[in-house]
């Protein structure tokens, strides 16, 4: 694959991974009483983190408007291992996450994300998400890296 022109690209440290597919809760209107299902506040929170760096990145990057154009998007979701205990020769017992976020909803995520921040102008624009994947053990947080190609 030929490379081609680097649109975007950012590294951003995260708390946590999140979706907002998989935290609903119910709450109720005051006024009317009835049900409705809305996302967890503490997901919205990690996401409005995650769009407020974005922001940062995309002044760094110097775009002045939305990318509108078609593209190759490549998500890399840093895991870090986490440490069990601590054996009596001083090496480290680790382990990956037992919960982990579907790949697809993580991307989900990070692309809504994209579109709030004003990075791209519409997440249909992603036409491939070449090398996207989870990545344990190299770093000691959270962290997604984000490159966006033209096509």
């Amino acid at each position: 694959m030929e490379s081609k022109k680097l649109l975007f690209k950012a590294d951003i440290d995260v708390i946590k991974h999140t979706s907002k597919k998989n935290r609903k809760t119910i709450r109720y209107n005051p006024k009317t009483r009835k049900p409705f299902i809305a996302t967890d506040t503490s997901e919205d929170n990690h996401l409005k983190v995650l769009e407020v760096k974005l922001l940062k990145a995309r002044a760094q990057n110097g775009l002045k408007k939305p990318l509108d154009c078609e593209m190759r998007a490549k998500f890399l979701f840093h895991y870090p291992d986490r440490v069990l205990r601590t054996r009596k020769d001083g090496s480290a017992v680790t382990q990956r996450a037992k919960r982990l976020i579907d790949l697809s909803n993580l991307i989900q995520g990070v692309e809504d994300a994209l579109q709030v921040a004003g990075v791209i102008l519409d997440d249909l624009l992603i036409e491939s998400y070449d090398g996207t994947r989870r990545i344990y053990g190299e770093r000691s947080m959270p962290a997604i890296e984000i490159e966006l190609y033209e096509l």
